[in-house]
């Protein structure tokens, strides 16, 4: 069973893992009033689709209400288009900056359920830099995920995004496996999670239960 976007809120939330301020709206002028409330710049999902980027359904740093409402066309009409399945509405996020990270897991047939961490966005596929732990882990385990990744030295900061607090990031890691383990989650992946200093907030989640 997939999870629909309030459920899965509501699990990250009852395991500590903090969400990007957020709400699904499902007309321009709800679109304006929720952009106007969490602040621009935002950004807005169309929902309903797995692989958003890959066609089209996010739009970022949209930075006035003008933009807001045209925006909001542009993703219904790909909604439309693409017909993928029911039309959930428009998700509108605010804009926050940071390195993207991903945390997954997923059910082995030699492991039993394994965790991942790695980079995140768009970088998953280029760089492939994961690294695995069979569930149940500790923070020591979580650390080492860490620490083993090929292109870690990013999270120490970059620009303007500031040095990772390793410890915050661990225990969203050691959160991700007690929430897989607990909830009888068959996959599931927090894709992108941005990390930026002691900000470590999830984006974008996907939850998939046992029957």
């Amino acid at each position: 069973m997939i999870l629909t976007l309030p459920e899965v809120e509501k699990l990250l939330n009852k395991y500590g893992i903090p969400v990007v301020e957020e709400a699904l709206v499902r007309n321009r002028q709800n679109a304006v009033t929720i952009a106007d409330q969490i602040g621009l710049p935002v950004v807005m999902k169309a929902q309903g689709f797995v692989h958003k980027t890959e066609h089209g359904a996010v739009k970022t740093n949209i930075g006035t209400l003008e933009a807001v409402k045209e925006n909001f066309d542009k993703l219904t009409t790909v909604q439309n288009a693409k017909r993928l399945r029911k039309t959930e509405g428009i998700l509108i996020q605010k804009q926050v900056e940071g390195i993207e990270m991903i945390i997954g897991v997923a059910e082995n047939a030699q492991f039993g359920k394994v965790i991942s961490f790695g980079l995140g966005g768009v970088f998953v596929e280029l760089f492939k830099d994961i690294s695995f732990r069979a569930l149940p882990i500790t923070a020591f385990d979580a650390a080492e995920m860490i620490k083993g990744l090929k292109y870690g030295k990013i999270l120490d900061g970059y620009r303007k995004i500031k040095p990772a607090n390793m410890e915050k990031l661990g225990k969203i890691i050691l959160a991700v496996a007690a929430l897989a383990e607990k909830e009888n989650v068959k996959e599931m992946d927090i894709n992108p999670l941005f990390v930026n200093g002691d900000v470590v907030l999830a984006a974008d989640a996907r939850i998939l239960l046992g029957d």
